[in-house]
């Protein structure tokens, strides 16, 4: 990593998507959330900065706020430039759909995606100042501010949405 470092790397983004360890397996994300964190804080003694980027929607129905508090969990123990959400969507022809399809998961609804997004902004707890950001396209609201500076503002506009939806 020290050499990455020095030849210029500067910025990475990483996809953790969840601090839950059998969402991982049922995603096959290939990794374990100790094996995330580890890496993570290699990449911190390494003065290496990088975005954690998350998926929220990603444990299903019923498991919104779970899995926030879980991913929070994890990302509260390294330090991260950016905190980057993504909302889950279930391509046509993946095995994700035919799990639908067939029954063995049920993704969550819109309502409980945002409150999945309150839930993690209620529980990171940010060594540094972080960047949270919903600006990507697939997610149902777009915000962006720096936690703790802005969390309240976050949450209040993930309320109001929650309210309209």
């Amino acid at each position: 990593l020290a050499v990455l470092h020095d030849a210029g790397l500067r910025m990475l983004y990483i996809g953790f998507e969840t601090g839950r360890d059998d969402v991982l397996k049922l995603m096959n994300k290939g990794h374990t959330v100790q094996e995330a964190v580890e890496q993570a804080q290699k990449l911190n003694a390494a003065k290496i900065p990088f975005c954690t980027v998350i998926m929220y929607g990603i444990a299903g129905a019923g498991q919104s706020e779970e899995n926030a508090v879980a991913t929070a969990g994890m990302i509260n123990r390294f330090a991260t430039q950016k905190v980057i959400t993504m909302s889950l969507i279930v391509l046509n022809n993946t095995k994700l759909n035919h799990m639908v399809k067939g029954g063995d998961f049920v993704p969550s609804s819109g309502r409980e995606r945002m409150i999945e997004i309150r839930t993690l902004l209620e529980n990171l707890e940010p060594e540094k100042p972080t960047v949270f950001d919903t600006t990507h396209p697939s997610n149902i609201i777009k915000i962006s501010g720096t936690l703790p500076w802005d969390r309240q503002k976050l949450i209040k506009d993930v309320e109001r949405h929650v309210e309209i939806s």
